[in-house]
């Protein structure tokens, strides 16, 4: 989870309206690479069918490979809360079992 939830909301509230200057690359992150864009219709991580997904390449001031919290180990018994609006990351894992 993303643990400063009203940064974070801000950030991607705000995201599409805004682009990167041309002749610019995804690594410049300072105020004056970027400018307000409020002909597109791009919304970035967003796609036909699917939820908004956040990474790297569409919200680059998230830093989110290094801003992220992991959930600890769940174990029978244990509860996880998150509002809906809290940026997550989830891992899918397959399980398999049988009954016996």
């Amino acid at each position: 989870m993303f643990p400063d939830v009203h940064l974070s909301t801000a950030y991607w509230v705000l995201r599409p309206f805004f682009k990167l200057k041309a002749g610019r690359g995804t690594s410049d992150l300072a105020a004056e690479d970027w400018e307000v864009d409020l002909e597109s219709t791009s919304f970035p991580g967003s796609a036909p069918g699917k939820g908004q997904e956040l990474s790297s390449a569409s919200h680059p001031h998230l830093d989110l490979s290094n801003a992220m919290v992991s959930v600890p180990t769940v174990n029978p018994g244990d509860q996880v809360y998150w509002h809906t609006d809290v940026i997550v990351s989830q891992i899918s894992y397959v399980l398999s079992f049988s009954i016996a």
